[in-house]
């Protein structure tokens, strides 16, 4: 598939080079004359040298939809299916594509959804204990006791500076079967985990969870059901586990726009001695659309409902809207910020408070990636922002939030 889709796109798209650019003669010969010799990694069977060369061409200019097209092509290829398709679909936006381009790219997107093999993604990150750049409204606590007004002197623990935050996922998956009507069925196995340590134990937070599940795809859509198992861990001690079904829908049309719908329902066991008993339901739809062939917008809104067993005040809704941009910009500078605004009702109060919390929280997130630097082989360095403010009924959980991480995350 590699040789024939590869011919039929390069001699498709001549023009897509050439009639975005703006640089001399000469910048232009310099530029193909690296483009070329990044093709001829591919023909080599060296995908991972070509991302590497790939995206340095676009730090001039990454308008040059041709040029994205062979690094897509090139994550593809290096295993690294998750970008690949982002890039891919950022082609797809282009208006001046070719239909023949454009039909063996979603040839390449639904081949992304259908890989077979084990895919892996992993990313490092410093960052402070959540908390730590907070600015509290106060920390008295008022409380009624039997009829007796209380206040309360809240003891915040002194936060480390810094920790360590790892992630990754991991996904193996078979074709099962495929019918007369171009419809195919995968399984899958995956899991994905996180590991955060600090200096000392306190803040340290350990998270898993495995998939087992069943996959439909057809050309622009895939369907998928799914058993969920996970735990996380606090301070070196189990604070809950779950085990429960997800099951989710994806379309995209030919222009690259993506639908993502998403449902799970799980069993959740609350504290290191599974003292309570919750069922936790999570829901989210989800819009990308990319746009002129260097960037995309994202729309997400995400609910979550509990329902505990025996306690009214672990019952809760919660709700966030985020909405992203990525772009793109000359230096092979990627800028993803993105606005949210969240809500947290919780159903009954909690001993000694009087009052069922209610919050609304806004804030802005701001990523800035390296795309053409990369660290140990294949890591490209990131940098991220964010501030938000929350409002609550209970003024001590009211505060303003800062936050200034760094980190390495796997290019190929």
């Amino acid at each position: 598939m590699a040789v024939a889709l590869s011919g039929a796109m390069i001699s498709a798209m001549p023009c897509v080079v050439s009639a975005q650019g703006t640089a001399a003669a000469s910048s232009w010969q310099m530029i193909e004359a690296s483009f070329e010799q990044g093709l001829l990694e591919m023909t080599a069977g060296n995908p991972e040298i070509a991302v590497r060369r790939f995206p340095r061409l676009l730090a001039d200019n990454p308008n040059l939809v041709r040029v994205r097209l062979e690094l897509a092509r090139a994550l593809f290829f290096a295993d690294e299916l998750a970008a690949a398709k982002r890039e891919f679909r950022i082609v797809l936006s282009e208006h001046d594509l070719p239909e023949s381009v454009r039909e063996k790219v979603l040839r390449f997107m639904r081949a992304i959804d259908e890989s077979r093999g084990l895919q892996t993604s992993f990313q490092f990150r410093l960052r402070a204990p959540e908390g730590a750049g907070r600015s509290y409204s106060t920390d008295e606590l008022d409380v009624d006791f039997n009829g007796t007004p209380l206040t309360f002197k809240m003891d915040r623990p002194d936060l480390p500076e810094t920790g360590v935050e790892m992630t990754g996922d991991i996904r193996k998956q078979w074709t099962l079967w495929q019918s007369t009507q171009r419809a195919r069925v995968q399984g899958y196995l995956g899991g994905d985990a996180s590991l955060y340590e600090t200096d000392g134990e306190t803040f340290d937070q350990r998270q898993f969870e495995i998939e087992a599940g069943l996959q439909m795809t057809w050309p622009r859509q895939s369907v998928y059901l799914e058993l969920l198992r996970g735990a996380n861990y606090r301070a070196g001690e189990k604070a809950e586990d779950w085990t429960g079904i997800g099951t989710g829908l994806q379309w995209r049309t030919t222009s690259g726009i993506t639908t993502i719908l998403q449902f799970q329902a799980k069993n959740v066991d609350i504290g290191s001695e599974q003292i309570e008993k919750a069922d936790r339901y999570l829901m989210s739809a989800k819009l990308v659309m990319p746009f002129g062939g260097r960037g995309e917008t994202s729309l997400n809104l995400a609910l979550q409902h509990q329902d505990a067993s025996s306690r009214d005040d672990l019952d809760f809704n919660w709700g966030e809207l985020r909405l992203g941009h990525s772009l793109e910009i000359a230096g092979s500078w990627r800028i993803e910020p993105s606005i949210f605004s969240k809500c947290f009702h919780q159903l009954a109060a909690s001993p000694g408070l009087g009052t069922a919390r209610e919050e609304t929280e806004y804030g802005i997130d701001l990523r800035v990636q390296k795309t053409d630097t990369f660290i140990l082989g294949r890591l490209s360095p990131f940098i991220e922002f964010g501030y938000s403010n929350r409002a609550a009924n209970i003024e001590v959980y009211s505060y303003e939030d800062k936050y200034l991480n760094l980190g390495l995350t796997s290019a190929f």
